[in-house]
């Protein structure tokens, strides 16, 4: 890592334990070029950063939540939402999807040291579809998930897989998230509204 200098390449995504996300910046202050680049790399480990990034292409009212002062506007933002879905940061394949009727319920628990900071708050959207997108170069491919026992509807959760037949649009806006966020290659979650919106 010390030897690393300008000019030198880095390939593949850097093993890091959470707090060491620093090692990224100090590696491109050096002039150390990264593939996957460290936006990417730190973009695909948080949730958070996701949501503060990406949000754009996130459903309204989505959160970043990092301490007590976002939990107190998201209590006036989301006050008239009943369903809520909360994501940890580092939660991955639906461990840290979690369900709240509403943003009481994760105030409370966030406020006695029971749900910990940072984490994404957003409003549960019912009666919708998920959609995951794989894409690496012209390599597309899509399925949808379905669990009929909860709401999470990761495959190892219990969920069901079956094809899903992308569009232009959604590949569309799949091709501008992973500029966005600097992915050379990218699986992305949908939701899919009723009326067909992504």
């Amino acid at each position: 890592f010390a030897e690393l200098r300008e000019g030198d390449v880095v390939l593949g995504r850097i093993r890091m334990r959470p707090g060491e996300e620093g090692l990224l910046v100090d590696l491109q202050a050096r002039g150390v070029r990264m593939l996957p680049s460290a936006t990417a790399q730190l973009c695909s480990r948080s949730k958070v950063l996701q949501a503060r990034i990406l949000g754009e292409f996130m459903g309204p009212d989505t959160l970043a939540v990092h301490d007590r002062n976002d939990l107190l506007e998201s209590l006036a933002r989301l006050r008239d939402r009943r369903g809520l879905v909360c994501k940890l940061d580092r939660g991955n394949g639906g461990s840290g999807v979690f369900r709240f009727s509403t943003v009481e319920d994760v105030y409370t628990l966030a406020m006695l040291g029971q749900l910990p900071f940072p984490f994404v708050l957003q409003p549960l959207y019912s009666n919708s579809r998920d959609i995951r997108v794989v894409i690496l170069g012209e390599a597309v491919d899509a399925y949808q998930r379905e669990n009929p026992n909860n709401f999470r509807h990761n495959l190892h959760c219990g969920g069901r897989s079956r094809p899903w037949a992308m569009d232009g649009n959604l590949l569309a806006l799949c091709r501008k998230i992973m500029a966005r966020a600097g992915f050379p290659y990218a699986h992305l979650d949908f939701l899919v509204s009723e009326s067909g919106d992504y």
